[in-house]
């Protein structure tokens, strides 16, 4: 049976956010103030570098600071109003957890399923973004060889325990939710780093009880969600996306974040993995937008056909596109699918998961898509389906 569970697509390319800071002073100018600074000035400008260095520490980049950045290339806009930072805001919690690595055996990651567990058919593993990457297997996902890497002469150095990992944030939607991490240590800007595989546990799980099978969805990494910030450590901003197309992430609940394997450039740069809690409490959200009996042309090999959605949810954070059963192969037939603004600008949807709503074949199938960014729903005019624009009204 030819089952689809996932697709990804994501066209954004990755932007340079490097930043250059004024180095320190040479030696030589040292010196110089040494020698014609007293000691009382001295003492004060202490005094102001320790408090630069607070307003520094409380300046480090948040989880809406990328949102912020994800808006101005969508709309233009350098700043979001104060209706879509209120959007952004309240789907967004501090987590503020964090845990230090665990050693691994040679070659082990993950625990493996137990043969007499009901549930031993799983399908999990760290979904790639492969438009923030010319190759997918850049983002630290796919395509990886099926033998673990071990960490190289030269990352050996660094131990799992002397690496933290703190969830700063995260950013939750009705299947789909942001996680800010933050990892410590000094990282080389320019490189890619990643995780060689990351899971939610806890996280809603898809039964398939007739097909034997228990579907989990990995953390998805992006190049362009990742970046070395001012003191050398390393942000990663993380998706993860349901594959039960009737759960609901908004209501409070209690997970834990698990990431096996630092890499650096697809080889591995720490080995080990971090465990970090994550408890979040119940969102209110923005009441969905809900089309039904939605038909759009579809164009494939210079043959056009039609597509009917029965229902079409637009929310905050995605949409879910609701196929009869026989029709599954249309629930992501669209790689183009974007929110038209009401000023005209467009916010592009990244990832994808597609899953039947119960048993399969015999129940709706729905694919759900993530927007790039939380959008106010009072500023969304319109769907748009490759070359085809839906209103949403």
């Amino acid at each position: 049976m030819r089952t689809k569970y996932q697709r990804a697509f994501d066209h954004v390319a990755a932007s340079d956010r490097l930043k250059e800071e004024v180095r320190n002073m040479t030696k030589q100018e040292k010196r110089v103030l040494r020698r014609q600074v007293p000691r009382a000035l001295i003492a004060a400008a202490l005094v102001a570098l320790l408090l630069a260095g607070t307003a520094l520490a409380a300046s480090v980049p948040g989880i809406q600071d990328w949102f912020r950045q994800y808006w101005q290339e969508a709309t233009g806009q350098a700043e979001m109003d104060k209706a879509q930072t209120a959007a952004v805001d309240g789907l967004t919690q501090s987590v503020g957890s964090q845990a230090t690595g665990q050693e691994t055996e040679e070659g082990v990651l993950t625990e493996k399923p137990d043969a007499a567990d009901p549930e031993a058919a799983t399908q999990t593993g760290t979904q790639a973004d492969p438009g923030a990457a010319p190759n997918a297997a850049d983002s630290g996902a796919a395509d990886q060889p099926e033998s673990v890497p071990t960490a190289t002469a030269a990352s050996a150095a660094t131990a799992a325990s002397e690496v933290t990992v703190t969830v700063d944030s995260v950013t939750v939607g009705k299947t789909n939710l942001w996680m800010l991490v933050h990892i410590s240590g000094e990282y080389e800007a320019g490189k890619n780093y990643s995780f060689w595989s990351g899971r939610l546990e806890g996280a809603p799980k898809k039964v398939l009880a007739d097909m034997g099978l228990v579907i989990q969805t990995g953390i998805i990494f992006s190049r362009d969600g990742t970046r070395v910030l001012e003191d050398g450590s390393l942000e990663m901003l993380l998706r993860y996306e349901s594959p039960d197309p009737t759960a609901d992430l908004t209501e409070s609940r209690t997970m834990t974040l698990v990431l096996e394997n630092l890499t650096a450039d697809r080889g591995v740069l720490v080995e080990g993995r971090w465990e970090v809690p994550i408890s979040l409490s119940s969102v209110e959200t923005q009441p969905p937008l809900v089309l039904e009996n939605v038909t759009v042309p579809l164009t494939e090999d210079g043959v056009t056909r039609q597509v009917t959605y029965q229902k079409v949810e637009v929310t905050a954070t995605g949409v879910q596109l609701t196929c009869a059963p026989q029709a599954w192969e249309d629930a992501l037939a669209f790689y183009d699918v974007a929110l038209v603004l009401k000023d005209g600008s467009e916010v592009a949807s990244e990832g994808g998961n597609a899953n039947w709503e119960g048993e399969a074949d015999a129940s709706l199938y729905v694919g759900s898509l993530t927007w790039k960014l939380p959008v106010d729903l009072d500023q969304a005019a319109a769907l748009r389906f490759g070359q085809t624009t839906v209103p949403l009204t």
